[in-house]
């Protein structure tokens, strides 16, 4: 739940706030924030829709491999453009440092290892821990 709040909230400041105001000689970064979630979103509802069909399941664990880093590191430098813009309001600034210390601290070194972990054992290139019987 926290996770999810925490994602959505980001994504809301990205849409709302943060991709309208990045310089246009920055456009690229919406397009590649938009495509790294559009990518992962479709993957992840595939496995959704096909829940019996197991290269599903792999391709909602291998595609984050790739699209976290983009669009984690896209959504940080599309605030870290806009944080620098004068006259913002308080409250926007207060929401860009969050937004900034959870796509640099937070995610590569809590989010991203677990989606590494994930995409590895559904590769079948990390062995899963058996869990114990009691």
């Amino acid at each position: 739940m926290v996770l999810g709040t925490v994602l959505h909230m980001i994504r809301l400041t990205a849409l709302t706030q943060v991709l309208p105001r990045c310089p246009a000689t920055h456009a690229w970064l919406a397009t590649a924030v938009l495509g790294s979630w559009a990518v992962t979103e479709v993957s992840r509802y595939t496995m959704y829709v096909f829940k019996s069909f197991g290269p599903a399941r792999v391709l909602r664990m291998v595609v984050p491999i790739v699209t976290f880093p983009i669009g984690c590191s896209t959504e940080a430098y599309s605030a870290w453009l806009v944080f620098q813009q004068d006259n913002l309001p308080v409250a926007l600034k207060a929401a860009l440092t969050g937004m900034l210390a959870i796509n640099v601290l937070l995610g590569p070194t809590m989010a991203y290892p677990v989606f590494l972990k994930k995409g590895l054992e559904a590769m079948g290139l990390r062995k899963t821990k058996e869990k114990k019987k009691e």
